[in-house]
């Protein structure tokens, strides 16, 4: 992920995490119906334009199974399509027509905290801004932007129920799971971890019983897709208190892959290269990309006695080339060098204790994934 995309990230969670409001403050400024139930229907927010259009005060009503109670007033339809909103959690705006009104309805649902909101305002009535759509607008947008963004898997986690909320199709589209906007078990997600990294992973898991475990997590391992294959992710979340716990976290899941394949092939080169420095009988040097040495091998050190304590940290041509190479060949040397290209010469050298001797030396820039320099490396055989 580039810096740009990572502080994009962050400062779309932030807007996500922060981006509450006085639900029932707000509901009392605007003439929309508003209410919201659990999913046990039961009801939690009732606002006085509702007990205006309805003719229950919220006092009647608060606590009251939305059905069993008050079931007489809205019509049959309505409970099969609020109770279909809930088993497929989707998120309307649409036109109801309610009877026992005589009137045409603009009815927006839309889900927070495992709770359905519903606003409703008559065609006849005066238009009024409709904070809830405002904020659902805001949300559904920013969560298009992180994922367009980043190619995240967003997702909630409720700590305490032990329920996970997979977010606008990014785990189908990254990992292939039919699954989009819907509650799943933990221990769905928990069966996916590679067998190796399960026990660690769930050790680093806030959990409800314990205070002060920081304001984010994150976690890296093997996670099984669709198709049985195994992809490597970085796991990161906010965590979100309540009573000074853990409650819930909002994050993201990335699938890093190819950075991480890339990563172990990289390891995978860099270490026959060392095996193989290891055992040359020539002079193998490496330096960083600012030209100074991290690594000389044993047959560096047998050539020219100086041992890797005394080169470390040093540009080679500080103490490798003498004054007797030619012009020419020092030239050509810092050309190739600056233009990251081979070299292949022979230069005059001297040992620590100042014994002459010819080399023939052969280099070239080491480049990593994204095509940057890393490292440079020369092989110098002794010549006579």
């Amino acid at each position: 992920m580039t810096t740009t995309n990572k502080k994009a990230l962050k400062s779309a969670r932030k807007v996500i995490v922060t981006n509450s409001y006085h639900e029932e403050q707000i509901a009392e400024t605007y003439h929309n119906g508003f209410i919201t139930v659990d999913h046990s229907w039961r009801i939690i927010k009732w606002n006085k334009a509702a007990a205006l259009i309805t003719g229950q005060s919220a006092g009647t009503v608060m606590g009251k199974n939305l059905w069993k109670e008050m079931g007489k007033m809205f019509p049959e339809r309505f409970h099969k399509f609020f109770q279909k909103l809930f088993l497929e959690l989707e998120i309307l705006n649409i036109e109801k027509y309610w009877g026992i009104q005589g009137k045409w309805y603009d009815v927006i649902t839309y889900f927070d905290k495992d709770t359905l909101s519903v606003s409703f305002k008559s065609k006849l009535a005066p238009l009024h801004p409709l904070k809830p759509e405002r904020k659902l607008k805001i949300l559904n947008d920013l969560y298009k932007y992180v994922t367009e963004v980043t190619n995240d898997c967003l997702w909630e986690w409720d700590l305490k129920s032990h329920l996970l909320f997979w977010i606008d199709g990014g785990h189908k589209r990254v990992f292939g799971y039919p699954i989009e906007n819907v509650l799943l078990p933990q221990h769905f997600w928990e069966s996916r971890i590679h067998p190796d990294d399960k026990k660690r992973v769930l050790d680093s898991i806030p959990t409800n019983n314990k205070k002060n475990q920081g304001s984010t997590w994150e976690s890296y391992y093997r996670f099984r897709k669709a198709n049985g294959d195994y992809a490597h992710v970085h796991d990161s979340a906010h965590i979100i208190y309540e009573n000074g716990k853990p409650s819930r976290m909002i994050g993201a899941t990335q699938d890093i892959s190819s950075w991480k394949l890339s990563e172990l092939h990289l390891e995978e080169s860099e270490r026959k290269l060392s095996l193989i420095a290891r055992q040359t009988v020539n002079a193998v040097i490496i330096t960083d990309d600012q030209e100074k040495i991290i690594w000389v091998n044993d047959a560096f050190t047998n050539i020219t006695e100086f041992t890797l304590a005394d080169v470390i940290g040093r540009e080679t041509g500080s103490f490798l080339l003498g004054n007797e190479n030619n012009p020419l060949t020092l030239k050509y040397l810092r050309k190739r060098i600056k233009h990251d290209q081979p070299f292949n010469c022979d230069i005059v050298n001297y040992t620590k204790s100042g014994r002459r001797y010819w080399m023939q030396f052969q280099g070239q820039a080491l480049l990593n994934q994204h095509g940057s320099i890393e490292h440079y490396f020369a092989m110098g055989q002794h010549c006579y």
